[in-house]
C-alpha cells in the first residue's frame, strides 16, 4: 500500500512546443524533456496495481485560463 504523486508539464504545452527552462543569468536554459501523454501515465498506474485518487491541471497564476494547464498532477493510491 502507499500512495504516488505525479507533477509534470502538462503535454498540452509540450504539444505546442513548450519546454520547462531556468533562468541562468540573463540566459534561459532549456531542459531536455519528452512527451508523456496522459494515457500513459494511467496505462502505467494501471498496470502497476495503482488506482487514481486524484488529478489537478495548474495554469500560473497570470496566464490566461483558456491556454492550456501548465502542470497536470496525479495522485494514484495501491
Amino acid at each position: 500500500g502507499g500512495m504516488f504523486f505525479i507533477s509534470e508539464l502538462h503535454p498540452s504545452r509540450q504539444y505546442l512546443g513548450g519546454k520547462a527552462t531556468f533562468q541562468r543569468g540573463e540566459e534561459p536554459t532549456f531542459i531536455d524533456a519528452y512527451v508523456h501523454h496522459i494515457s500513459e501515465f494511467m496505462g502505467a498506474a494501471k498496470d502497476a496495481d495503482f488506482r487514481m485518487q486524484g488529478f489537478n491541471e495548474c495554469w500560473h497564476d497570470d496566464d490566461d485560463p483558456r491556454l492550456f494547464p501548465r502542470l497536470a498532477n496525479f495522485v494514484f493510491e495501491k
